[in-house]
Parts: structure tokens; C-alpha cells; sequence
């Protein structure tokens, strides 16, 4: 991919936008450390300066990691389990399937990445406020509504969801179920506690893996 980062110009709307005809973008410095969004101090013609951050395909050195991921997290499992390796390339082929229905969007929402009630806590004024969201991004809500939908079961539609891409959403639940295969076996081979917990976790969801035609 050619990489074209922001020059002054491509913000001048923007600028007018949020701080009047009046100002002008005069320097835009593109800062270092973003790896998946670009993140810009821009200075106004007033010596106003903003820190700007944009989310786009040029500014992400990272792979799309909603398949490429997936991939990657089935061929770990296949290692250590023999079902796994046996239908590896027909996983695949149903995660490239899942993910060639999927269209181009150009509107995106702020996801929490694990999103599901014990992320969640409750003030004491009725507040809800996330915790643990070091994984949050502009991405596609179906992500989070994917996680939702496994942890509430049955009880997901009190939860009035938002109208979805039913093929998005499918990939990632998909995706999840590899993740929730590779990740407890992996952390099984540790000192962890509660390895027959992580054991019973990878296996309920190779049952949903290998349920693919």
C-alpha cells in the first residue's frame, strides 16, 4: 500500500468547521507512534494547537485482523489439536467465505473489543461506565454486538441492539469462536489456575468451529 499521510489542505474544511472561517491550518505534523491511527498535531494560524487523530486503511500498519487473525488463531489451535488440524483447510475456506460477503461501509462506531457485562459497572448515580477497554477503536459495531450476542444468549434482545449486517456479524462470531479455541488452549499449557476451565472453554467452541459444512 502507498502511504499518503494529511497535508494542511486536506484539513481546511475541517478547521472551518470547528473553529470558524476565520482560521487556517498552517503546519500539520504527523506524530510518531501510531500504528493503527494516525495521530497529527495540527497548528491554526491563532497558534492554536490540536491534536487530530484519524482512522484510516493508510494510517493502519497493522493486517486486517478481523481474518487475517482468525487465520492465525486457527492454525496456533491446529497444533494442539488433531480435529482442528484435520478440518484446518475447511475452516479456512469458511472464514474467507464469511469474510467475501462482506461489503464496503464507510460509517464506523467506537467498539470496546470484549465487550460483555463484566465490562460494564454501574455508579452510584445509575451511571454506566466500561472498564477494561484498552482494545478500543472505530470499527465495526457488529464486533462488539458478536461478543453480546454470546454472553447474553437468549436475554440479547432486551438489549434493544441497533440494527446489524447480518454478514459482518457472522464473521465475527466466527472469529470469536477460533479466538475462544486458541486462546484458552494456549493459556491451558501455562501454570494458570483454572486449566480444566480453560480445557471446557476450547472444547465447547471446537464443537461450534467444526459444526461448518
Amino acid at each position: 500500500m502507498q502511504r499518503a499521510f494529511l497535508q494542511p489542505d486536506d484539513v481546511r474544511d475541517l478547521v472551518a468547521d470547528q473553529f470558524g472561517a476565520a482560521r487556517r491550518p498552517i503546519a500539520l505534523d504527523r506524530l510518531t507512534g501510531g500504528s493503527r491511527k494516525g495521530v497529527y498535531r495540527l497548528r491554526l494560524d491563532d497558534q492554536t494547537k490540536v491534536i487530530l487523530y484519524v482512522w484510516a486503511a493508510v494510517e493502519n500498519y497493522w493486517p486486517p485482523w478481523s481474518v487475517d487473525r482468525a487465520l492465525s488463531h486457527l492454525h496456533t489451535a491446529a497444533t494442539r489439536d488433531a480435529r482442528l488440524a484435520d478440518a484446518h483447510d475447511r475452516i479456512a475456506g469458511h472464514v474467507r467465505r464469511l469474510r467475501g460477503a462482506v461489503t464496503a461501509r464507510e460509517t464506523y462506531g467506537l467498539v470496546h473489543g470484549e465487550l460483555g457485562p463484566d465490562h460494564v459497572l454501574v455508579t452510584p448515580a445509575g451511571e454506566p461506565v466500561m472498564i477494561d477497554f484498552e482494545g478500543l477503536t472505530y470499527f465495526d459495531v457488529e464486533w462488539d454486538h458478536a461478543w453480546l450476542q454470546m454472553r447474553f444468549g437468549d436475554a440479547y434482545p432486551l438489549l434493544r441492539p441497533v440494527d446489524l449486517d447480518p454478514h459482518r456479524l457472522e464473521l465475527y462470531r466466527y472469529a470469536q469462536v477460533l479466538s475462544l479455541i486458541e486462546g484458552p488452549l494456549r493459556i491451558a499449557d501455562t501454570d494458570f489456575p483454572g486449566r480444566q476451565w480453560m480445557l471446557d472453554l476450547a472444547e465447547w467452541n471446537i464443537g461450534k468451529a467444526l459444526a461448518v459444512p
